[in-house]
């Protein structure tokens, strides 16, 4: 309780999560500290650190890498990717999902997200600073094996159709939705009394067909996406 009062006169806020065993931080300078961590409360999401082993409050300044629950994490400051007018500092912790060749990374914005499912949302190597994964941004260097390059014009296809799909469908459910009968107002002659019945346009089924047929593209996407970053690592 001491604690807790103290980091919130800090500034620090309560904590928000419970460590395990083999759990270690890396600082900036290398050097390697094995204990408990736990994650400070922001307010709505991550405060500015850490404290390790109920003791010691580091910031995340100061660590290079979160060993965590047998993930790893990176620190960083949304507005370095964002860089928009107005947008609102806003602290997010990248969790590794591929450690190689081309580092891929998933963005966790608070305590309770640590467990997200693995998602392609950044990258970077060596050579190439923190980016989003976009054509653009790894054309430059899938391309630099014809399988890699090959297979991300393959996820880029399928992105592309995947949102022209979503468009006709989205607008054919629109007019099947503005053209059926919603709530149609009839008499029921048994009970002479007035009963409502829904009736859909053939236009409604098309397009949730059409929208499941984007679903499988933006599916498809992703999967030539990760095997192209897999080629590249694996050679």
């Amino acid at each position: 309780m001491f604690i807790l009062l103290l980091l919130i006169l800090l500034g620090g806020g309560p904590l928000l999560s419970q460590s395990s065993a083999g759990d270690y931080l890396v600082l900036k300078d290398g050097t390697k500290l094995y204990g408990k961590i736990e994650f400070l409360d922001g307010g709505t999401g991550f405060g500015t650190g850490v404290l390790f082993n109920d003791s010691l409050r580091l910031s995340f300044n100061d660590i290079d890498s979160i060993h965590y629950n047998g993930d790893s994490f990176i620190y960083l400051l949304q507005y370095q990717l964002q860089n928009e007018p107005g947008s609102k500092f806003k602290i997010t912790l990248l969790k590794i999902i591929v450690n190689d060749s081309i580092n891929i990374y998933t963005a966790i914005h608070e305590a309770s997200s640590l467990r997200k499912k693995s998602g392609y949302e950044f990258f970077s190597t060596a050579d190439n600073p923190l980016a989003k994964i976009t054509y653009d941004n790894l054309s430059p260097i899938l391309d630099r094996k014809p399988e890699s390059g090959a297979l991300l014009r393959k996820s880029k296809r399928c992105g592309v159709w995947g949102k022209r799909v979503l468009y006709a469908g989205a607008v054919t459910l629109l007019y099947g939705l503005v053209n059926s009968k919603l709530l149609k107002r009839e008499p029921n002659l048994r009970t002479r009394e007035y009963e409502y019945h829904t009736e859909f346009h053939p236009a409604v089924y098309v397009g949730l067909g059409v929208l499941f047929g984007s679903k499988l593209l933006s599916i498809q996407s992703h999967k030539h996406l990760r095997r192209a970053i897999d080629s590249y690592n694996g050679d």
